[in-house]
């Protein structure tokens, strides 16, 4: 069992004792001197290749060009939706400038 400490076993220490901090023998070490843990080891390399990446992945990296997706890039319908979301935040600030 660990050494209970001295002011515990006094049954009424007085205000002094418990006012001052315990003497430790030896200084905590700092940050700087403590002892560094040891860095980790660098991963193992794995045995096997690296696998291809499946083919639907493949699709979604690198589509082909199609009409249709050629059309959204003419007129892409979030356009639209920003100029408006635009105009409405701006007359939203003009209402509160103008109360203000």
């Amino acid at each position: 069992p660990p050494p209970k400490p001295l002011l515990k076993l006094l049954p009424n220490p007085p205000p002094e004792l418990l006012a001052k901090p315990p003497l430790n023998p030896e200084p905590e070490p700092s940050i700087e001197t403590a002892p560094k843990p040891p860095p980790d080891p660098p991963p193992n390399p794995s045995p096997l290749p690296p696998k291809p990446p499946p083919p639907e992945l493949a699709i979604l990296r690198d589509p082909p060009a199609s009409p249709l997706r050629e059309e959204n890039c003419r007129d892409p319908p979030l356009v639209r939706t920003d100029r408006a979301m635009v105009l409405r935040v701006l007359r939203v600030l003009w209402s509160v400038r103008q109360r203000a």
